[in-house]
Parts: structure tokens; sequence; C-alpha cells
């Protein structure tokens, strides 16, 4: 049976109109104190590489209600590794967008599967193709990474008009006869 990890990692914006958040996952290479107990127990650590399930979910917090996906089309690796969430528009995700553009949510905590290639080096323990399955929304980051950008939802484009301008054929009473 894997091991799953949770890890607080970065800084997230909210447009003021839109559902789109642009995150930082995590800063690759970085170590950082982290806890898997709550603080009882700590240790340092390092992620020098993600991977993505087919499907990465967004969650309001860690064990909360499913509030979106992760759009990896907008994904981009380098220098590290971001991507955009889209938030649903459901009571939870409403509430979760006032909370980031109010400023009591600043930072994501990625859901990952530790591979099993992982190593400890110089106390610190590597984290190598981590498999990302979700997304959590949180208060205090564990990874530190820069606010990228602040995205909003494309508008929809009205139907363009034709300039023709003739009238289709009518059916009027008298063809009914």
């Amino acid at each position: 049976m894997s091991q799953m990890l949770e890890r607080e990692t970065t800084q997230l914006v909210a447009s003021e109109t839109g559902n789109r958040v642009l995150v930082q996952l995590v800063k690759l290479g970085e170590s950082r104190t982290v806890s898997d107990d709550g603080g009882k127990t700590q240790y340092r650590e390092a992620i020098d590489s993600v991977v993505f399930a087919d499907k990465v979910l967004v969650r309001s917090s860690h064990g909360g209600p499913m509030i979106g996906h992760a759009d990896m089309t907008t994904y981009e690796a380098n220098p590290d590794p971001t991507v955009e969430l889209v938030i649903a528009q459901t009571a939870a995700g409403r509430d979760s967008l006032e909370l980031i553009r109010s400023g009591s949510i600043d930072a994501v905590s990625v859901e990952f599967v530790p591979d099993p290639g992982d190593t400890e080096s110089d106390g610190v323990m590597r984290r190598s193709n981590a498999l990302v399955h979700a997304v959590a929304l949180a208060a205090r980051p564990a990874h530190t990474a820069p606010i990228l950008a602040q995205r909003e939802t494309p508008e929809p484009k009205e139907p363009q008009m034709s300039e023709d301008t003739s009238t289709p054929d009518a059916v009027t009473a008298a063809d009914l006869d």
C-alpha cells in the first residue's frame, strides 16, 4: 500500500470576477522543514520533480469537499510547476474563492503519493516524481513559492450576426390551406 503525503506549498490569487486561480505548486529543490503528523515529528524535505494523476482534483482543505480541478492545459513545468485551478460555482467553491480574495487563504497544499525511489541525502528527504492527485487550499504553506499572476475566466464570445439582411421564406396562413 502506498503512503500518501500532504504538503502545503504556495500562495495563490483569485480574480475578482473569475473562478480561476493560478498557483505555483512548489519551489523545486528547495529544502524545507515539514511534518506529517501535525508537528510532532519534523524532517527536512525537498521536492525535486512531480508527475500528475490523470485528473487532479481541487479541495477546499485536506479532507474537505471537492471544489474543482486543475486545468492541465495551463500547466507550465519551468522554472517551477504552475497550473490554473478551476473552481466550481458551488457553495464551497464560492466560499473558497472569497477566502482567497480576502487573503485568508493564500497557499495550496499538494496531495501526493511518494515515489519508491525517493532518497535521503544530508538529512533531507529528496522527493522525485511525486504523483500529485489533488491540490488543497491551505493557510500556512510548508514549501515556499511566489504568487505568479491573477487569471480571469474568459468572457464567452457573442455570436456574430451575418450581414445578410434578407428574410428567410416565411410560412403564411395561405400556405397551410
